[in-house]
């Protein structure tokens, strides 16, 4: 059965490049801090945006998709009528009960099995929080490792276990940055694929919740699952690169650790950009709309630059895209609910 030494991966893990990222991220999560206590009525705003997009960002990654008229009426206290929005309502039920009690809640097999039990409750009751009774059909690598299905059925109760204890202890040391204990966790947790199903998302509450307890606030304003959203394909490639011998221990955790760096990275990049104006009074509302535009990638939807300025109203935003369009700087390329657009990267009149 395979085993875990998290303090003997953590200092493999000790190598410039990697090391050089953490420093960087620490300097952004200072900054942070210090804008965080002196914006507190702006950060309110992105942080009930985030909370939102995280949500929908999560659900769609496991192929959940529900309708923004859906999400509306659940919101405001009409059932689900179906199996898709009970789990995507157990998923929002999970991501507000972390965000509010992370502070207590412990680092334990049976945390991990709590929130498997809130995704699934309404759902599925009666595999909630129950471990997995049968090999899954296809592993957490997909196409990379066609054969990988996972821990077997009777070793799982052990490997979550061990794992969890030996990443509670490694924090516990003090003597790394959380964020390399969490790469190896994280990694683990997805090759154990612990469930029949919902692996993917207990998976991403895991590092919401480890993010929140370490330290690392930053998804309280920066919505994470969108950004593992847009970084599906590299994420896969770390993974397929870092899971490589796992089944016997010789597995390298470096390639995946520096894909958890790269997103906390793009996530302290978000946040700058969103809070850009508030270290440069002066400029306009259309400005920054126009700034997002460029920051754009060839094609983006209106949604995209909403989800960027939360604190600005989908009236000013539509306006100014329509006079984007009109001095050439954009071009429509498709209208109603899901309007989207690419960036011709003229300069404007």
């Amino acid at each position: 059965m395979r085993t875990f030494d998290y303090h003997a991966e953590a200092l493999k893990l000790l190598t410039p490049s990697i090391v050089q990222k953490i420093n960087r991220i620490q300097y952004s999560k200072v900054m942070n801090a210090v804008i965080a206590e002196t914006h507190g009525d702006f950060l309110e705003k992105i942080h009930t945006h985030a909370k939102h997009s995280s949500i929908r960002a999560s659900n769609r990654l496991s192929g959940i998709r529900i309708s923004e008229a859906r999400i509306h009426e659940m919101a405001g206290g009409k059932p689900a009528v179906n199996s898709s929005e009970q789990e995507y309502a157990g998923y929002t039920r999970a991501f507000v009960y972390i965000k509010e009690n992370y502070a207590s809640m412990d680092w334990t097999a049976e945390t991990v099995l709590f929130i498997h039990k809130t995704l699934f409750e309404k759902s599925d009751p009666e595999n909630a929080g129950t471990l997995k009774k049968a090999m899954p059909a296809c592993g957490p690598r997909g196409p990379k490792a066609p054969g990988f299905q996972g821990a077997a059925p009777e070793e799982t109760p052990l490997l979550l276990d061990t794992a969890v204890r030996q990443y509670k202890s490694l924090l516990e040391e003090g003597i790394f940055d959380p964020l390399l204990p969490f790469s190896i966790f994280y990694l683990d947790f997805m090759m154990i694929n612990p469930f029949d199903h919902g692996n993917g998302r207990v998976c991403r509450l895991l590092a919401l919740h480890s993010l929140f307890k370490t330290g690392y606030p930053v998804g309280m304003y920066i919505s994470f699952e969108s950004i593992l959203e847009k970084m599906a394909a590299r994420q896969a490639e770390a993974v397929g690169q870092s899971a490589v011998g796992w089944d016997e221990g010789r597995n390298t955790y470096s390639p995946f650790c520096h894909f958890v760096l790269e997103v906390m990275d793009k996530a302290n990049k978000e946040f700058r950009e969103k809070i850009a104006h508030l270290m440069k009074p002066g400029v306009t509302k259309a400005e920054r709309i126009r700034q997002t535009v460029r920051r754009q990638e060839a094609v983006f939807t209106k949604s995209d630059i909403i989800e960027a300025l939360p604190d600005i109203s989908q009236t000013s935003i539509e306006r100014e895209l329509g006079k984007c369009k009109q001095e050439g700087m954009i071009e429509k390329l498709r209208s109603g609910p899901l309007s989207a657009y690419r960036y011709l990267g003229k300069t404007e009149k």
